[in-house]
């Protein structure tokens, strides 16, 4: 790292940028979809209260509905560290970027940890296929802590050049010096794939609750409108899972 901070080119090709603004229009749409499957579920969690007939089965789907509404907000930020990342020109730009995508990687897999147990829960509940899905998953993240060191180097990073800075700068400019920058890209990248099945996996236990509710509950949607809301939300659901854009091109 030379005292100026200057990169010669950019190390995204214009096929990956492009192929990233895709995955960055195609991920918008499915945050929107969030958006409006919780402004409906609010709807509905108005008419639980006042039918007094599923408020809980609601509630649960709220409270999980909020969970993916973090995780796809997640996809979206990394997704734009990660471009901003490979169109940079500046070493200092790269940098930057590469440590808040450490920033955002220790802040999710923590968020993560607290709810792991509850997400565990609702797969059992759900299927013997959601108990697989959430299986292979932890086995991935595992694996991505380790081979990344998530409470080691991912962690120092996080503590040492994105927050607390002014408590030892000297530190700061050492840890900077030992940043690993390719191996920073490729964790990106890998954790993008955990997300990806983290965000499947949510969506099918997503999906499963809404058309228990149906089954059980058809009867207490007034008007009718609610019902037409919610199957058109579920065909968004499966439109996403239909779509394998959460996957990015080696650099």
């Amino acid at each position: 790292m030379n005292r100026f901070y200057i990169k010669t080119a950019a190390r995204g090709t214009s096929e990956q940028l492009a192929n990233i603004d895709g995955l960055l229009q195609f991920a918008t749409k499915d945050l929107n979809t969030v958006y409006l499957g919780l402004k409906l579920i609010d709807e509905l969690k108005g008419i639980a209260f006042k039918t007094n007939s599923l408020i809980d089965e609601i509630i649960a789907i709220e409270t999980h509905s909020k969970l993916i509404s973090f995780f796809k907000i997640c996809i979206l930020d990394i997704t734009v560290v990660y471009k901003n990342a490979l169109s940079s020109t500046h070493l200092w730009e790269e940098m930057h970027c590469l440590r808040q995508g450490y920033l955002l990687i220790y802040e999710a897999v923590k968020t993560y940890g607290s709810h792991s147990r509850y997400i565990k829960e609702l797969a059992f509940r759900t299927s013997d296929s959601a108990v697989k899905m959430f299986d292979e998953m932890s086995a991935q993240l595992r694996k991505f802590k380790k081979d990344y060191d998530y409470e080691g180097t991912i962690s120092q990073i996080r503590n040492s050049t994105v927050a607390h800075i002014e408590k030892d700068p000297l530190h700061f400019f050492k840890s900077l010096g030992k940043f690993d920058r390719d191996k920073a890209f490729k964790s990106i990248e890998d954790f993008v794939s955990i997300l990806r099945n983290l965000l499947l996996l949510s969506d099918y236990i997503y999906a499963n609750g809404i058309r228990e509710i149906i089954a059980k509950y058809s009867r207490s949607f007034q008007p009718n409108e609610y019902l037409t809301q919610i199957d058109e939300l579920l065909k968004d659901i499966e439109y996403m899972n239909n779509e394998d854009y959460y996957i990015f091109l080696p650099n």
